[in-house]
């Protein structure tokens, strides 16, 4: 397969932006077998964290956004003004806020078909409990809270079903 040509991401905005309006807000720009580029506008409502098992690389090309993140037990925010970049550890819990007439990028891993990632309902900032969420298909599936579910502890899927199965 030949090597694609350069990507105009200026010249797709002017043409696409309408793509990055609520509800959904963000458009997959690339997939590859490593990585997927993800352009994402604003305003979104987001009020919770999750968790990527790997690094996710945050690039603001207009306007800046607020991703609020947990750092070693303590909530912080940090701001990506408009030409800034963050990369953000792996397996932190993370909330980015985006405001209105805003545009990013995001790169991540592809996720492995057996990995998992993580919801966490850290309404009001409280950490009740961690929630495992999956992809079975296209869907996102929200499993129940578990005492062996935990930041440092993913469990397999398929190894859950087999067990939880009549």
């Amino acid at each position: 397969m030949p090597i694609p040509a350069p990507f105009n991401f200026s010249l797709w905005l002017s043409k696409n932006q309408n793509l990055l309006q609520p509800p959904v807000n963000n458009f997959c720009l690339y997939k590859g077998s490593d990585f997927i580029i993800m352009a994402v506008g604003g305003p979104n409502q987001r009020s919770d964290y999750h968790v990527n098992q790997t690094e996710e690389w945050f690039y603001q090309h207009k306007g800046g956004m607020l991703l609020r993140i947990v750092d070693d037990g303590k909530f912080r925010d940090v701001r990506i003004e408009e030409g800034g970049m963050f990369l953000l550890p792996a397996n932190t819990p993370h909330n980015p806020v985006r405001f209105a007439d805003t545009i990013g990028l995001v790169v991540e891993r592809v996720r492995p078909a057996i990995s998992t990632g993580k919801f966490v309902p850290l309404f009001q900032r409280y950490v009740p409990s961690y929630f495992q969420i999956v992809c079975v298909g296209t869907a996102p599936h929200l499993l129940t809270p578990s005492p062996l579910l935990s930041m440092r502890n993913p469990f397999m899927l398929q190894i859950w079903v087999r067990s939880s199965s009549p």
